[in-house]
């Protein structure tokens, strides 16, 4: 490492570049690479972690990147925005007045519901609880909160209770989101329950559309619950690889957002 004093911020970016290639990083490693006390390390790591860069464990930290872990709801909020908002922008075209909608949990998805205070006559389904708390005093919108199971730390319902309800109903599109999208074109959650839900919500629906940044390809978690070929539209930014690109292209509709 260079010998001249390091500022905070460029240690931390340091850190996180480390463990994006080493894939898992130790303290003790840290403290004597940057020349600081392992509480100093400590506290990087603890920043980056509520920062969601990266996933903190017993005397260091884990890459995100190819963690089967999941972020809960807060992490990600803070991952990739801009593009999250350029996707929901464009996801917004394809709703029409007189639409029955089914929206996915996910923050994605969430910054979708917060355009939608734009449109009027929409019927929009979820299971997830802060687009319901969103949209809940919008005039012209109708919301369903599906029951069922919350999930802890995700502001969700999942399991029976909840695929029960989604296998009684039928509605003309649904905007789905994803954990992870291996070299295969297979879709990934790390909770099966989630998994579940999600497949449910795509079987009951007329219209799929896939909203996805660049950053969920070349990845795989724990439970597969659809290939991109299920899905009539999906959407991502102009920061997917030509290779990715290329490929969904030959099963599906690309949308490329800039």
């Amino acid at each position: 490492m260079d010998s001249k004093p390091m500022f905070a911020e460029e240690r931390k970016e340091q850190i996180i570049k480390m463990v994006n290639e080493k894939e898992k990083i130790y303290v003790p490693e840290m403290s004597n690479l940057f020349k600081v006390s392992t509480a100093t390390i400590r506290n990087d790591l603890n920043e980056l972690e509520k920062a969601g860069r990266l996933i903190r464990t017993h005397g260091g930290a884990i890459s995100i990147q190819n963690s089967g872990l999941e972020l809960n709801t807060e992490q990600k909020k803070v991952k990739n925005n801009t593009a999250k908002y350029l996707i929901a922008k464009e996801a917004l075209k394809l709703i029409d007045s007189g639409d029955i909608i089914l929206i996915d949990t996910g923050t994605t998805t969430y910054q979708l519901a917060t355009l939608l205070t734009e449109k009027r006559n929409i019927t929009i389904i979820t299971n997830d609880i802060e687009i319901a708390l969103e949209l809940e005093e919008v005039t012209g919108l109708n919301v369903i909160l599906v029951g069922g199971m919350l999930r802890k730390g995700f502001h969700c319902t999942l399991g029976p209770f909840a695929n029960k309800i989604l296998s009684e109903i039928s509605v003309d599109k649904a905007f789905i989101a994803t954990n992870a999208v291996d070299a295969k074109m297979s879709l990934y959650t790390p909770d099966m329950n989630q998994a579940s839900i999600k497949q449910q919500m795509i079987a009951c629906a007329r219209e799929k559309y896939l909203v996805c940044d660049s950053t969920k390809f070349k990845r795989k978690s724990f439970s597969k619950f659809a290939d991109i070929s299920d899905f009539d539209i999906v959407i991502t930014d102009d920061q997917i690889e030509d290779e990715d690109y290329n490929y969904m292209c030959k099963v599906t509709k690309v949308i490329k957002v800039k």
